[in-house]
């Protein structure tokens, strides 16, 4: 029988799990890094409603959590984010792993090998997170999931696997040999690694604090001063991903980053504003930083970007490198999660070979 190889990848604003194959494609599941602690009478009389839900819930140390897509509907929103070097020991971190093992399609409860993803800033504490993961997992109730090995990759190791599979196989053996800068953008940080024959340069490797959550905070800042009230940071990552390009408030719909006076529907409001400039200032000292650790990459083949909020630097990243063939990686969201699977079969399959 073959090993079960699953992949996970934890991150500060979204999660991604391989719950499953079909043939040579993965089944994911991305949902909000959010761990809601759920009190059991609370849910008994929810009448079933958590049912309703793309929501699991676990057990974590006595406490129940739920976590899924819909995780932010049913999140107090006065709760904050562990957003600090801390997060692999928190509840929040475990809660969301146990509800990534809980939304596997595994045979026996079991995961040969589980494959789990960190920020390269974070990589010196992936012996502490093998020995969090390589372990008995209580689920719920009776349940349990049994995580039998574990293999811990840097984040943009991970998105450039799968920026490597989507290549095919003739490019695959020139694109080793060259040295490639990956950017990951995530929600606390920008992290960055110059990577050749998928050994990482660690001297021009590192994570700037500006991440997308500085993108939200500083257009929030700003928009407050139109509104005259504090703007919800998920109001606008709404406006960046769910509904691109639209910003709703009390029920009104605006144009999103620039709003002249016209609503989407065309008719005329007071509101007016262009959070324009303070979205690439953030992204131009993000990638500012990026350049003087890497330098102007004259030894540089090419640029891959990835992470969910990718598109929003993509400018700032052309303008900084604007003699480098630049490459979002399809499907960014997922990337990290989907070439840390294609490794890992690929490090079960070699064990294999040397086996026999």
């Amino acid at each position: 029988m073959s090993k079960i190889v699953r992949a996970i990848d934890v991150g500060y604003g979204t999660s991604t799990v391989i719950t499953d194959m079909d043939g040579s494609s993965f089944k994911t599941r991305t949902f909000p890094s959010h761990a809601n602690s759920v009190d059991k009478e609370q849910a008994d009389l929810a009448g079933g409603a958590f049912s309703e839900t793309r929501n699991v819930i676990i057990q974590h140390e006595g406490t129940q959590y739920e976590v899924g897509e819909d995780s932010l509907i049913t999140s107090d929103p006065k709760a904050s984010r562990v957003l600090n070097s801390g997060y692999i020991r928190s509840a929040q971190y475990m809660a969301i792993v146990k509800a990534s093992l809980d939304m596997m399609a595994l045979p026996g409860n079991e995961v040969d090998l589980l494959v789990c993803s960190l920020p390269v800033s974070n990589m010196h504490q992936k012996e502490e997170l093998k020995e969090l993961l390589k372990t008995k997992h209580h689920i719920n109730n009776d349940k349990y999931i049994t995580v039998k090995d574990v293999w811990i990759i840097a984040q943009p190791i991970g998105g450039l696997l799968a920026y490597f599979k989507q290549q095919g196989k003739n490019e695959v053996s020139k694109l080793i040999q060259e040295s490639i800068l990956v950017v990951d953008v995530g929600y606390l940080t920008v992290d960055f690694s110059v990577v050749t024959r998928l050994i990482v340069a660690e001297k021009r490797s590192g994570a700037i604090d500006l991440g997308m959550r500085k993108v939200l905070e500083s257009v929030s800042e700003e928009l407050s001063k139109t509104f005259k009230v504090k703007v919800n940071v998920n109001a606008i990552d709404d406006a960046f991903c769910k509904n691109p390009h639209e910003l709703t408030m009390f029920g009104k719909s605006y144009s999103f980053p620039i709003c002249d006076g016209l609503d989407v529907h065309k008719n005329k409001t007071d509101i007016k504003y262009d959070v324009t400039p303070v979205i690439e200032r953030v992204c131009k000292q993000a990638i500012d930083s990026i350049f003087n650790v890497v330098g102007d990459g004259q030894d540089i083949s090419r640029v891959v970007l990835l992470g969910g909020p990718a598109p929003v630097y993509l400018d700032a990243l052309k303008e900084k490198y604007p003699n480098h063939h630049i490459d979002i990686v399809r499907g960014h969201v997922k990337a990290v999660a989907v070439g840390s699977q294609f490794g890992g079969l690929e490090k079960v399959a070699a064990q294999n070979n040397k086996v026999a």
